[in-house]
């Protein structure tokens, strides 16, 4: 110990020692300097004298007053004058190596002074006197003129004010008298200095202009006084002199201001009393006539024109002033005439009148300037009125359709116009009712209305036809507040509060399967109801929503829809359940809402690997959204409508793909955030499937379990195979099915999983068995597997089954646990097989079967989960039986540990017992060529039944498809006859009796109308229909041809040649007879 101290104080002494040395090669002070403003110079190069040591940097640091222009080269300037010295110092950054070869880094400074040479300023004048308004150049010089270029001069006068110097040396005098000028640079601490005398000058003479000088009244006339000789004083006193300050003023600036006419004499003395007079006239302006409004012989002019004649002085009356008047032949117009200034207005009574010649007369005489001067001549203004300006009138409520206890509002261009209006559909007079506020409509009213005011033409006639809106949706079906319990048969229909036909958008309706797109559909307008009718039955526990746009139907009385939709769901109930291991049971409602029960992972530790768990003794909501899950060994999964994978639950071995194995979340966390179909949580792995059919897997990989050919756990998903339809990871190994049916297996095969004759696992997937729809294999450690085959048959393998063996046939759907398999065939029967110490079999008691046993039907779908057991039934109800290890069967009630006896813990939709049949139509009547829907409903809605058929008592009038929609091929009668049969083959039965007729008004195209048909050349052409209507084309036994809706030009419709058509639009139809 005491050795190695020794050894280390030894060598702190030897780099001491070598870094003062190093200092000693460096003194404090290397070189001085002594150089001129603005003059370079360079600093010398940094150097040690040891040759151990190694410079490998160094920068300079400037001072107040010197800059460094070059860090490589040590190039500097001296940027502005000082006294004394500066230092520059340089910063140099070396290395030492030892003999041992050990480096060690170190800094020194070298400094430098730096002294400024004065280079002084000498100035100096031409001539050291002057008079004012004298200027001269001042001569400057420096000692060393090499460096002064860039010199900056500064100069102060004592006394100020005397001269002035600019900043190149140019002096300039004002007044008389001693002055000192002095100059400083920024080259040098020295003052250089002059001195000048500005001589006084006497004046001897003083000249005013302008000469001759006069002025109009009311106007100014500055006047200039120069003084002599050169070189005096030019400051005057300007007086008036002669006349009176009533004709004229002068200012002391020398500015006259003229009042009256007349003449004054003014005064410019100088200074010492030298002065001059000059005589200024004042005259009077002419007095003119300068404008009018309007021009003279304007025409077209406004009645309610005020004519004017504006004059150039200000008026006053004169003796004549009432003999001013306006008249139109030698008619007087009644008025007033008023002054404004310079300007006589006539003011009417009431406005002219219309295409009427005027003329504005002031004789002479008649007025005077404020001098007292008349007007001498006769003045006049003529003029011609134009048209009436006729008023306008509109109404706040343009639309033809409006709302009850709509308000109106009528306006007139002219706010002071009076309105007079009816709602009985008489002309409007000024006898009719006054307009005073807004009107409110209430009821289908004829509004009219027209607008007067003096000196206007009346507005025109306002006409506006009000109906209050009738074209509301009272109903639609189906709807969640009436839930039915089948809703393959339903048809969804909105109805309306009147009678509706088609319009141009009945085509836009859209019918939407949410979350999967656009659904198919035929759309049926008829009566007072829209039919969506889907070309595929609707789906239970899904949600639907019908947008139908605006201008879709018309009312009888051409009233337009409004934009609607409605949204409806089939069905509030379970969708879909998962439960694979032995924590956690799952299902998915309609809504998407994610319900769990059993154990949920609450806490582990990740010292000694403890955990605690939050029983969920009965289906609780635990996310929305959601559209797939699946509850693993002791982690769970969930996929969202985005397509976002979120994982929760216990991992050791990477299985939340979350790049972690410890990161363990008690609730679900977004792992991945789109591009998800299908998810399997499995014994510690897990497998999914993205949108584009490839297969992915992370966890547990110790049998090769992931199947990526190696067997280290995988803590981020990694992909497998492509074109995969589904996968399942089991406990130790993992299963996929390609789109082309093929099974592939990996992984453990201590049990046979992967049918190769051997025990030995396999990382790597490989095909064993072909022909397959489905597989399934336990989460927890298991002996057997099943798939189902194209074909139906059900086929089991594991450690009793070497070679797959066909257990059963007609099956749709297979659930493996804990060496048992639920099952269920095409007839939704459920069966169970395998072991059954705990009633997972679900028949009620604990035997194990030798064959298959039928335990319930209606079945949707089956999870076998470890010794547990869950089914869905299609009613969407979801049942339990089997070990209640965890809370896992979710019973809230039973605290039992077996449950051999299926249970319901999870309502599906509510069912009753069917009781009759109802049709809301008795008797309906439709046009050949024409669709219509029968509305049919069970009794009630919630029944349960088998099939609704169809039968038409005349097939030769009327058909009727699956679906209810009529079809009229000729006029008359049928009955149309609904049948619906319960689960017992009890029936119900209900008829409509459907009356068909000939389209109305057949060739009866009348002269009234524009409209006209005719054909030519295997055509069929239409002409001046409304844009947006209808327009059909229909074979004589009923058929519609052609369908189509006006775009506002003439229909060009190819037909077969001679044959005889109806051709309808509106409510017109006509035969129509087409010949080639």
């Amino acid at each position: 110990m005491n050795l190695n101290l020794s050894r280390f104080s030894h060598t702190i002494s030897r780099y001491l020692l070598i870094f003062i040395a190093v200092l000693l090669w460096n003194p404090l002070f290397a070189d001085s300097f002594n150089e001129y403003v603005n003059n370079y110079f360079f600093l010398p190069y940094p150097k040690i004298s040891n040759g151990n040591a190694a410079i490998y940097n160094y920068t300079w640091e400037p001072s107040s007053h010197i800059r460094i222009i070059d860090q490589s080269l040590g190039k500097a300037e001296i940027t502005s004058y000082f006294s004394g010295t500066e230092v520059v110092t340089c910063n140099i950054y070396y290395y030492l190596q030892s003999p041992s070869g050990n480096i060690t880094y170190g800094r020194t400074v070298q400094s430098h002074r730096v002294t400024c040479k004065n280079n002084n300023i000498r100035i100096s004048a031409p001539k050291t006197e002057i008079v004012p308004g004298e200027g001269m150049q001042l001569s400057i010089s420096f000692d060393n003129r090499n460096y002064a270029q860039n010199a900056q001069i500064s100069y102060e006068t004592t006394p100020s004010g005397i001269i002035s110097v600019s900043p190149s040396g140019y002096v300039k005098a004002y007044s008389s008298g001693q002055v000192t000028i002095q100059a400083k640079s920024n080259l040098s601490s020295n003052v250089s200095e002059v001195r000048i005398n500005v001589r006084k000058v006497d004046p001897k003479s003083v000249e005013i202009s302008p000469d001759p000088a006069s002025v109009y009244c009311d106007g100014n006339l500055s006047m200039n006084a120069k003084v002599y000789p050169n070189g005096s004083s030019q400051k005057v006193t300007w007086s008036l002199y002669e006349g009176h300050s009533s004709v004229a003023s002068i200012s002391s600036y020398g500015t006259v201001s003229a009042y009256t006419p007349g003449q004054i004499t003014v005064k410019a003395t100088a200074e010492n009393g030298v002065y001059a007079l000059r005589t200024i006239k004042v005259l009077e302006p002419s007095f003119t006539r300068s404008s009018s409004v309007p021009s003279n012989n304007a025409t077209g002019q406004n009645v309610f024109v005020t004519p004017s004649i504006t004059f150039s002085h200000a008026l006053y009356k004169a003796d004549n002033f009432s003999n001013i008047a306006l008249k139109t032949g030698s008619e007087n117009v009644d008025g007033t005439v008023s002054m404004k200034g310079k300007t006589i207005v006539f003011n009417p009574s009431k406005p002219l009148k219309p295409n009427t010649k005027y003329t504005l007369s002031i004789p002479a005489n008649t007025v005077k300037n404020k001098w007292g001067t008349p007007y001498s001549s006769a003045a006049t203004l003529v003029f011609t009125t134009g048209n009436l300006e006729k008023l306008t009138l509109k109404s706040s409520l343009t639309n033809r359709f409006i709302k009850a206890g709509a308000v109106v509002q009528l306006t007139s261009s002219k706010s002071n116009a009076t309105i007079y209006y009816t709602t009985d559909g008489s002309t409007p007079t000024e006898k009719s009712t006054r307009y005073t506020e807004a009107l409110t409509i209430s009821k289908d009213t004829e509004l009219k209305a027209v607008a007067m005011l003096e000196g206007y033409e009346n507005s025109s006639e306002l006409h506006q036809s009000y109906i209050i809106s009738n074209v509301a949706v009272t109903k639609t079906f189906p709807n969640d507040a009436s839930p039915l319990y089948i809703y393959k048969d339903a048809t969804p229909c909105v109805t309306f509060s009147n009678k509706i036909a088609a319009s141009s958008n009945v085509d836009k309706i859209v019918m939407q399967c949410v979350g999967k797109g656009n659904v198919d559909r035929q759309i049926v307008v008829s009566d007072s109801s829209i039919f969506i009718i889907p070309e595929k039955s609707l789906e239970n526990g899904e949600k639907y929503k019908v947008t139908i746009p605006s201008n879709a139907i018309v009312t009888w009385q051409g009233e337009y829809n409004e934009a609607a939709e409605f949204s409806f769901t089939t069905g509030d109930f379970e969708k879909f359940i998962s439960a694979n291991g032995p924590e956690m049971g799952m299902a998915i409602k309609t809504d998407n809402t994610l319900y769990v029960w059993g154990s949920k992972f609450a806490h582990g530790s990740s010292s000694d690997g403890s955990y605690t768990y939050n029983v969920i003794p009965s289906p609780t909501s635990q996310m929305s959204d959601v559209i797939y899950a699946s509850s693993g060994f002791m982690h769970h999964a969930a996929i969202k409508s985005d397509g976002s994978l979120w994982m929760w639950g216990r991992q050791y071995c990477g299985e939340l793909g979350n790049g972690s194995t410890s990161n363990t979340p008690n609730n679900p966390t977004k792992v991945l955030s789109s591009g998800v179909c299908t998810v399997s949580a499995g014994g510690q792995t897990t497998a999914i499937i993205k949108t584009d059919n490839t297969l992915w897997m992370c966890g547990r990989n110790d049998f090769g379990q992931i199947g990526n050919g190696k067997t280290d756990i995988v803590t981020k998903f990694t992909k497998i195979l492509d074109n995969v339809e589904s996968a399942v990871a089991g406990w130790g190994v993992s299963f996929a099915i390609t789109q082309d049916h093929q099974l592939y297996a990996w992984g453990h095969n201590d049990k046979g999983q992967l049918l190769n004759d051997t025990t030995d696992y396999d990382a790597t997937p490989k095909i064993i068995l072909e022909d397959v729809t489905a597989v399934s294999a336990s989460a927890t450690e298991s002996n057997l597997f099943a798939a189902i085959k194209t074909n139906g048959d059900l086929v089991i393998w594991g450690k009793d089954y070497k070679t797959p063996k066909v257990l059963d046939n007609k099956v749709s759907n297979v659930s493996v646990g804990k060496d048992y398999l639920l099952f269920i065939k095409e007839d939704a029967s459920m069966w169970a097989y395998g072991v059954n110490n705990y009633g997972q079999l679900g028949f009620g008691t604990f035997d194990s079967p030798q064959s298959p046993v039928k335990v319930m039907d209606n079945v949707k779908d089956v999870k076998a989960a470890d010794e547990s057991s869950f089914a869905l039934k299609e009613n969407g109800s979801v049942w339990s039986w089997g070990r209640n290890k965890n809370n896992l069967i979710g019973q809230k009630d039973n605290y039992s540990e077996i449950s051999a006896t299926p249970k319901q813990i999870m309502e599906g939709m509510p069912t009753s017992t069917l009781q009759g049949f109802v049709c809301n139509k008795k008797q309906i009547e439709v046009e050949v060529g024409s669709q219509a829907v029968i509305p049919v409903f069970p009794v009630p809605l919630t029944a349960d039944y088998k099939a609704i058929l169809w039968n038409s008592s005349n097939t030769e009038c009327v058909t009727i498809d699956d679906r209810g929609i009529v079809y009229a091929k000729k006029a008359g009668f049928s009955d149309i006859i609904a049948t619906i049969t319960d689960r017992t083959n009890k029936k119900f039965s209900v008829k409509c009796l459907v009356k068909t007729t000939r389209p109305v008004g057949i060739n009866m195209i009348t002269k009234e109308t524009t409209l006209k048909i005719w054909s030519h050349d295997s055509k069929i052409y239409v002409q001046n229909v409304p844009k947006g209507q209808e327009i059909s084309v229909i074979t004589i036994d009923g058929k519609t041809l052609h369908k189509e809706f006006s775009q506002g030009t003439t229909a060009e419709i190819p037909v077969t040649p001679n044959s005889l058509y109806i051709v309808r639009t509106g409510n017109i139809s006509t035969k129509v007879i087409c010949n080639k």
